[in-house]
């Protein structure tokens, strides 16, 4: 098995434990809450992550090398 695969494996566990972790997490929070309490608390993530993934998007974008990387 070289490391590539070994890599690739773990990365997975991890990105299932994340996944697995947020919907407990999710069900413990959010669910079994009452809507009102939790309103503002998830508006204010929602914004916030729209934010930093603008942001993002927006110094990727501005990037003269962007489509230069081999990836593309």
């Amino acid at each position: 098995m070289d490391y590539r695969t070994q890599s690739a494996g773990l990365g997975l566990l991890v990105i299932g434990a994340l996944a697995a972790l947020g919907i407990v997490s999710f069900v413990d929070s959010f669910a079994l809450q009452t809507p009102e309490t939790l309103l503002a608390p998830t508006i204010g993530s929602i914004v916030l992550v729209a934010v930093v993934v603008g942001g993002l998007v927006a110094l990727g974008s501005r990037s003269r090398r962007w489509l230069a990387n081999p990836y593309w």
